[in-house]
């Protein structure tokens, strides 16, 4: 993707914005990311878009890097949502 590590944090972000408005939740009911990254050389780019994206307070997070991910994709989150009252 055009624009590097920050530019593909910013679209996998918004991936979840969207995966997460289609079960009627947003980012402020995410309690946990993990984040997958090719290289950790890309870690602090990722985590100022991370930072100025995600709401406080921050979920939890994992990062671990990994040798290859689907696509040549070089950043991709999983994560645990709860609805309010859950």
């Amino acid at each position: 993707m055009a624009g590097g590590i920050a530019e593909e944090t910013r679209q996998t972000l918004a991936n979840l914005r969207s995966k997460l408005a289609s079960a009627g939740l947003e980012f402020r009911h995410v309690v946990k990311i993990t984040v997958y990254l090719v290289s950790m050389d890309d870690r602090n780019a990722m985590d100022a878009v991370y930072q100025e994206t995600l709401p406080e307070p921050l979920p939890a997070r994992t990062c671990v890097a990994v040798a290859e991910l689907p696509y040549r994709a070089r950043v991709e989150l999983d994560a645990i949502a709860v609805r309010d009252g859950a």
